[in-house]
């Protein structure tokens, strides 16, 4: 009733609209919580919140425009941004990142850095929180190159792969952002709308951000990590969940590759470095250093952490406190050190180091 005049008269004030519908038990907020939700779906309802008015008009409310808009947006427009969004997020920081590998060609088989790859959910999905790792996970954890080789140093490989079910929110929601960022752009559409409902549209953009962002998120929350565990990870891969992600715990521009890494270290797969010391030198001798060795260099030992799974994966940070473990080695008479044609040897109480104890050519020799 209220809606058929015209002019300023029409609709009905927030205060009116309480005095009608208030009875002694209703709580305070009702009638907002009930507009709130009637605007999410009620087409022709305006309802402006400078004026406290609302009212049916004759033009669609800016729900039906939206709708409307995302009705034009197809699933693959909506995957190809949830692909640039999900890249960005989880770039290059303290992982290397590789994105969308399709075949064990697509990473490599170094030993230098810990590789973060990012399973794409066309290749693959994950439906439980212990489903085993997809096979396409499991051919590049096991082989290298295009003759499918067997990888060697495969203590350095993370895979992040997407959740089936979240997968469906976060492409409605990617729609849904990517329709109203449409109508944003357009300088013809926007003279058709009212001031109030172009604000409403800029607050909903930064809000559906935020919720696509956060829907990412928690679409790749199914981490596979190595380990050394045959009943949890007869493949050697052991599978965690990651933490949920809401709209408080996601601010700005976070990179998630800082959940991930706080996540290992959590599960005691790399170790806490604020308070890591260095390794001591039996743990070397009885975890490390492989049976039958003499000797190997420097580099071959730090080497051997990207290959033994039963191992921490080692950060580019510890490569100081691998130094110092050489260091109280030698000092100890655990092993001695060949630098060029030059040989350390604890003999005495006293052992002059050398300056360049860390050089990658150095040999570790069996004292």
């Amino acid at each position: 009733m209220h809606s058929l005049t015209q002019g300023t008269s029409a609709g009905i004030h927030r205060s009116e609209l309480n005095l009608s519908l208030f009875t002694p038990k209703l709580e305070l907020g009702f009638v907002d919580t009930v507009l709130t939700k009637l605007q999410s779906v009620a087409w022709y309802l305006d309802s402006d919140p400078i004026t406290t008015i609302s009212r049916f008009r004759e033009e669609p409310s800016i729900n039906k425009i939206i709708t409307q808009e995302r009705e034009q947006i197809g699933r693959t427009a909506a995957k190809d941004d949830l692909r640039d969004r999900r890249d960005s997020i989880f770039a290059k920081r303290a992982f290397n990142l590789v994105s969308a590998p399709e075949s064990p060609a697509d990473v490599d088989d170094t030993p230098d850095n810990v590789v973060l790859c990012l399973i794409d959910f066309d290749e693959a999905t994950v439906t439980e929180c212990n489903s085993p790792p997809p096979s396409l996970v499991d051919r590049i954890f096991n082989q290298t190159g295009s003759s499918g080789t067997f990888r060697k140093y495969r203590n350095r490989l993370l895979f992040l792969v997407p959740d089936k079910q979240q997968l469906e929110r976060a492409i409605e929601l990617a729609r849904e952002y990517r329709a109203i960022n449409n109508i944003l752009s357009s300088q013809s559409r926007l003279e058709d709308l009212s001031e109030s409902q172009q604000k409403e549209l800029e607050k909903r953009k930064g809000i559906k951000d935020l919720e696509v962002r956060v829907a990412l998120t928690n679409t790749y929350r199914h981490l596979f990590y190595p380990a050394q565990d045959l009943v949890k990870a007869p493949q050697g891969l052991l599978h965690y969940v990651l933490p949920a992600q809401d709209t408080g715990n996601i601010k700005g521009k976070n990179n998630q590759q800082d959940v991930i890494l706080k996540a290992l270290k959590d599960c005691e797969k790399i170790r806490q470095t604020e308070t890591a010391k260095p390794f001591a030198p039996i743990y070397i001798l009885q975890k490390v250093w492989s049976a039958g060795l003499e000797s190997l260099s420097t580099k071959s030992l730090r080497d051997t952490f990207a290959s033994k799974l039963e191992l921490n994966i080692l950060l580019e940070g510890e490569i100081s406190l691998l130094r110092d473990t050489i260091r109280q080695g030698l000092q100890n008479g655990d092993w001695d050190l060949k630098v060029g044609d030059k040989l350390f040897i604890k003999t005495g109480d006293s052992l002059t180091l050398p300056a360049n104890i860390g050089s990658p050519a150095n040999m570790v020799k069996m004292g």
